[in-house]
């Protein structure tokens, strides 16, 4: 009972052999094989970032009636004088419940967000690098800390032995 390309069993014979289970096992080990490394060539595609969303938002519908959204953010670096140095814009579609998370987000006035997303550079037969939405959080600010007291003015100058040790 050897198993087929697309993993079913045939049911020619009924006689069963340790010979014919050990063939199926190992089959069965190489298609396990073959998945786990699509799956992990599948997850390396995959961006993780935070960006600025623009205010080029575009929404249309699917033929069968699910929303798109798709919409363009750009990342930015704050510098080390307090201005800020921006990347190229980055197009991402959004379909479905992403694209019903992006509206959420949206009527929120989110504007900062992190996308998990994969590449897909073929738009109707064209080459053009959209990216898929996968998550979409708003980015998570990190909390203030404790408030730094200031500290109390002198009251009055120090004494010489109170400076001289």
């Amino acid at each position: 009972m050897p198993l087929s390309k697309q993993g079913f069993l045939h049911m020619t014979n009924a006689t069963i052999t340790k010979a014919t289970l050990t063939s199926d096992l190992e089959v069965a080990e190489a298609r396990i094989s073959e998945l786990e490394a699509t799956i992990e060539q599948l997850q390396q595609m995959e961006v993780r970032t935070t960006v600025w969303i623009n205010d080029r938002v575009t929404t249309d519908t699917t033929r069968s009636g699910k929303t798109v959204v798709k919409f363009s953010g750009q990342k930015s670096v704050k510098t080390q004088d307090g201005g800020r140095v921006y990347g190229a814009y980055w197009n991402f579609v959004a379909y479905g419940d992403m694209a019903d998370r992006f509206a959420e987000l949206a009527a929120a006035g989110e504007k900062l967000v992190t996308i998990t997303a994969f590449e897909s550079p073929w738009t109707n037969g064209a080459r053009k690098s959209d990216f898929v939405v996968l998550s979409l959080t708003p980015f998570e600010r990190p909390e203030a800390g404790p408030a730094v007291q200031a500290a109390e003015p002198f009251s009055q100058d120090p004494t010489d032995e109170e400076i001289s040790f």
